[in-house]
């Protein structure tokens, strides 16, 4: 039986990253923190936010992920070897 993945799930946490990121950066210009630690705090969190959206969180599912990943590599290896 095939699992549906829940969109909720994937919403809600890139939402909380999101969140987590304003709240951290105005916390950093609340207590004056020099302009480049605001971004690279920004930008890292970000991208979490962004992993977390796109990879999948359950762990069949993340199996199922590299395991496609794993055999994709696998044909466009053999493919470029002809």
């Amino acid at each position: 039986m095939t699992r549906r993945p829940n969109r909720r799930a994937a919403i809600g946490s890139g939402a909380l990253a999101i969140g987590g990121t304003a709240g951290c950066v105005s916390a950093l210009v609340h207590v004056g923190a020099p302009w480049w630690v605001i971004v690279v705090v920004a930008v890292s969190a970000s991208v979490v936010g962004v992993v977390q959206l796109v990879f999948p969180q359950d762990s069949h599912d993340r199996l199922d992920w590299w395991r496609d990943r794993r055999r994709h590599r696998e044909r466009v290896r053999t493919a470029t070897r002809r």
